[in-house]
């Protein structure tokens, strides 16, 4: 671990530990340098990448970079002061909500969640697109980062390098297919709405 941060490789820690018994720990594992992609540069950096995708439609690139500017804003209150200023600064940021609330920060995360998705189902009601099964993902996925059923904490008991491995497996996966399913979807409802 100590190799990777000289390094500035971003690292992860196994913490079995149930997260409501401790202070920093909400997912079942710490981050103890993630400078490169949690840090406010690089969520700009990326945020700006995102954008320059969409740069054509000048109004769509900054929808694009308020939309992945957001993850860091939303990250903010949660994080345990691990959110740097710029990789490897001395100025990390977060105010700890995962560490304060233990299981309460996972219900508040999931009002803010839910709050979006009557946000978006009324919207999308108004357009005739069934916000439902996309609904039903979401709160699967919800459900799939409680403190009881997350698979983190079946992955942090591990050995290594297994645990690191299935670790990114899971994040990488976690990311990209509800994305990709919740897209998939949302396109369904919209072509049937039409």
């Amino acid at each position: 671990m100590r190799l990777s941060i000289r390094l500035s490789i971003p690292s992860v820690c196994a913490n079995p530990a149930r997260y409501w018994q401790t202070t920093d720990n909400a997912l079942f594992f710490d981050l103890t340098y993630i400078d490169w992609d949690h840090s406010l540069a690089a969520a700009l950096f990326w945020s700006a990448a995102w954008a320059a995708l969409f740069i054509k439609d000048k109004r769509i690139a900054v929808v694009a970079f308020v939309a992945a500017f957001s993850h860091f804003v939303a990250d903010w209150p949660m994080h345990n002061s691990d959110l740097a200023l710029y990789p490897n600064s001395d100025i990390h940021m977060g105010y700890g909500l995962w560490g304060k609330l233990g299981v309460a920060s996972w219900v508040l995360e999931g009002v803010f969640v839910l709050t979006l998705a009557v946000y978006a189902w009324i919207q999308s009601e108004k357009r005739g697109v069934s916000m439902l099964w996309p609904s039903v993902v979401l709160a699967l996925l919800f459900l799939n980062l409680s403190p009881w059923l997350s698979p983190m904490k079946h992955v942090a008991t591990l050995n290594e390098p297994a645990a690191h491995i299935l670790h990114g497996i899971l994040v990488t996966g976690g990311f990209l297919l509800p994305g990709a399913i919740m897209t998939w979807l949302i396109n369904r409802s919209e072509l049937k709405a039409k």
